[in-house]
């Protein structure tokens, strides 16, 4: 819109397996034309039956924006067809120019060398909430939906993405307000369950901030009640990624036990008790890059360090997820 610093269109009706091409213009504050900047770029929709793509993930890397070009730069990166941020990505908004230096404008730049733009999905975490521009999250983060929680289809994979508010707890007029919003989502949650797109999927995947915990913070706790209708569902997810603890830490379904190639958690120097899940939690280390790898017959997932030119340091963990059907 008109007299507006930041612009966004919604697109309808696009076709699977079209490429479309848009161009950048800006409107003149005084003669009020538009004029092209020049730049015309390129998107895909995906096929509606796709089978075989990859996604890559990143997450609390709180403003360091050369693990995150580092991760970028990496060949699994460059490859995959969307990229997810799972929060705290910030350390707290401290204006709208935090959002882009810290997060928008490395991607940019890196999705530059690629001839084709790929969508990024953002998970809001507890430090997207802090600052005093956080609202600024839901005007350049935009959903279609208006919401921070959200589902959607790619190929033959149905994702949810989930907002798990602040680790802090409820004060006064809403300043958290994690009760309110966890409630909402624990509702969406149900509703999705018994979804034929979340039921008929060849996997399910479920993406979120901070994971469900037994800690005795009870913030935890409460994103283990927020996501019960999944727990409790006919179809459970295939997995879950989370991020938060900035460090790996895998639990494999029906244990609570952590994996051997988990990292024991920095700030607690233990491993945290878990819940006995009947799907898989990896929960993603804070300087690494995560490749997620769908196939008809099983997603494989790598995790692992990169040095500044985007090589692969060391290899974390990787893990495969067999179909159910």
């Amino acid at each position: 819109m008109k007299h507006e610093n930041a612009h966004f269109v919604h697109l309808t009706d696009l076709k699977a397996g079209r490429e479309y091409e848009y161009e950048l213009f800006y409107l003149s504050p005084v003669v009020q034309t538009p004029v092209s900047y020049k730049i015309i770029r390129n998107f895909k929709v995906p096929e509606a039956n796709l089978q075989e793509f990859s996604f890559f993930c990143t997450t609390d890397i709180h403003s360091d924006v050369n693990t995150l070009r580092g991760n970028l730069k990496s060949e699994a990166a460059r490859k995959a067809e969307f990229q997810v941020l799972l929060g705290d990505l910030l350390s707290h908004a401290a204006g709208r120019e935090s959002l882009y230096n810290g997060i928008i404008d490395p991607i940019v730049r890196e999705e530059q060398t690629s001839p084709i733009d790929r969508p990024v999905v953002f998970v809001r975490g507890n430090h997207e909430q802090l600052g005093v521009y956080a609202a600024e999250y839901f005007t350049v983060m935009k959903h279609p939906s208006g919401k921070t929680y959200y589902s959607f289809t790619y190929g033959n994979t149905f994702f949810i993405a989930l907002d798990c508010g602040n680790d802090e707890q409820d004060r006064g007029n809403d300043y958290f307000s994690n009760t309110k919003l966890q409630a909402e989502e624990k509702e969406f949650l149900e509703k999705i369950v018994k979804s034929d797109a979340y039921i008929n999927a060849k996997f399910r995947v479920v993406m979120l901030h901070i994971p469900p915990l037994p800690t005795n913070r009870n913030v935890y706790r409460m994103v283990y009640d927020m996501i019960s209708p999944l727990v409790n569902a006919a179809t459970v997810p295939d997995l879950m990624m989370c991020g938060h603890m900035h460090e790996y830490l895998r639990i494999d379904a029906n244990t609570k036990t952590y994996h051997p190639n988990s990292i024991s958690a920095v700030y607690t120097k233990k491993f945290p008790d878990t819940y006995q899940l009947p799907f898989p939690v990896i929960i993603l280390d804070d300087k690494a890059g995560t490749e997620v790898k769908v196939s008809p017959a099983e997603i494989n997932i790598n995790t692992f360090l990169t040095a500044p030119d985007g090589s692969v340091k060391q290899v974390i963990d990787t893990i495969k997820i067999k179909a159910k059907k």
